[in-house]
Parts: structure tokens; sequence; C-alpha cells
């Protein structure tokens, strides 16, 4: 991959790996094959937009489900974030600082979309009169939750799903009509 100005990977760089996480953790989570094709064609404002009333019929028929997907949806946006420094050499201080937790350079949308799941996730929990006690325990357990999930990304981004992360980085700057189907073909191939 090029540099950019200040020896850093370019912006473009990062958004392939990004991407390529996204699809392939989406993938691997069971996220139906519809949000894959969002990503890879960069859709999902539209995707989400026009799924809306989708959601939220599942959100009343079906809380538990609602619920997963949810979780899932934290732990892609933290793929994305762990993703980052794969654009990078390996030697470069870009790449040994993308450690968990570390932000990286889209990183703070992944952070506050992964913060508005999981807020959406414990919205039951939380009530106008808790207790200061209380909602420092359901702040607590929210920071957890939210390390939790960003810890199984950057498992699954940096152990057993980065080959076919880079595949399909691969794959998509020779072929950007790189489809779910093929991803999915990937994921199961690397199993």
């Amino acid at each position: 991959m090029n540099e950019g100005v200040l020896g850093e990977p370019r912006a473009q760089d990062i958004r392939l790996y990004r991407k390529a996480a996204i699809a392939v953790v989406s993938t691997y989570l069971g996220l139906d094959e519809a949000f894959v094709e969002a990503v890879l064609l960069d859709q999902m404002d539209e995707y989400l937009e026009a799924l809306a009333e989708v959601r939220e019929r599942l959100k009343a028929e079906h809380y538990d489900d609602y619920l997963s997907l949810l979780a899932r949806e934290v732990i892609v946006r933290y793929a994305a974030t762990a993703a980052e420094g794969l654009a990078a050499d390996p030697e470069s201080p870009l790449a040994r600082r993308r450690i968990m937790g570390d932000t990286g350079g889209f990183g703070f949308n992944d952070d506050v979309n992964a913060v508005v799941r999981l807020h959406e996730i414990f919205e039951l929990l939380e009530s106008p009169y808790a207790e200061s006690e209380a909602e420092a325990i359901l702040v607590t357990t929210k920071r957890q939750m939210c390390n939790y999930y960003n810890s199984v990304a950057y498992h699954l981004v940096r152990g057993p799903l980065l080959p076919v992360i880079i595949e399909v980085a691969e794959e998509y700057v020779h072929d950007d009509q790189l489809s779910a189907a093929r991803v999915r073909e990937l994921v199961i191939a690397a199993q």
C-alpha cells in the first residue's frame, strides 16, 4: 500500500481494510447478505433507512433477536477499527499503535455507532429514578460490554479472520463489484 504525506497509510487504503473487515466479520457473525452487500457498495445509510420499519417490528415482536442483531453490529463496528492498522507497514509506528482500544483514524465514528447500539441494548434497564449507585453500575457495565465487544472484534480481525480479510481486500482492489456471496465463500472456505 502507498503511504500518505505523513508516512501513514492513505485514507483509501484504510477504508479498504475497514470495508473488508466489516464484510468478513458481518458474514462470519451471520448478518444478512443484504447488509454485506450494502457495506461493499457503500450504501449502509440507505440500507439502514430502508429497514428502519423492519427493525422496529423486530424490536417489538422478537426483542431477543433484535438484541442479538445490535450486539453483532457493535462487534462489526469495532472490527472496522481493528482493521485500520492492516493498511500500515507492520513496522510502522501506526501499526504498533493500533492495539485494542485505540480508536484509529475513523474509529471515533465506530465508537459512537457502537455506543448508540449499546445504549439501546440497555435501554430497558435505565430509569430516571435510579439511585446514583445503580446508575454507576449500569455505566460500568456498559463500558465493560464495549471493552468485551471490542476485544471480540480485535480477536476476529487479528486472528482467525485475518487471512480472509486480506483476501477480500485484495479481491476488492481488482474487482470493486465483489459480492456478498463471494465473501461468504471465502469465509466458509477458511473455516
